[in-house]
């Protein structure tokens, strides 16, 4: 449970990172693309952050998670440095 819960802790945290610093990136997409707010192309910006970039961003966050949790929260690790 707690593999899972740090699996989903880490993907929420990049999803809503990431969407504040992919921002400005989507901007300059819609400028040269010229997609105009008030458009129906503007659902062509929206399809690609709903359908690409956000699960991408899940998926990253998940694997992230993951390892974390095999690093540093498995029942191996003591919290002493391998090197001491």
């Amino acid at each position: 449970m707690k593999r899972f819960i740090t699996i989903i802790m880490a993907a929420f945290l990049t999803l809503i990172v990431g969407a504040f610093v992919l921002i400005p990136i989507n901007n300059l997409i819609s400028y040269l693309a010229n997609i105009q707010a008030e458009s129906d192309t503007a659902n062509t910006i929206a399809g690609f952050i709903f359908f690409v970039e956000w699960p991408l961003l899940l998926i990253v966050g998940g694997i992230f998670g993951n390892w974390i949790y095999k690093k540093y929260l498995t029942n191996a690790s003591n919290g002493q440095s391998k090197a001491s």
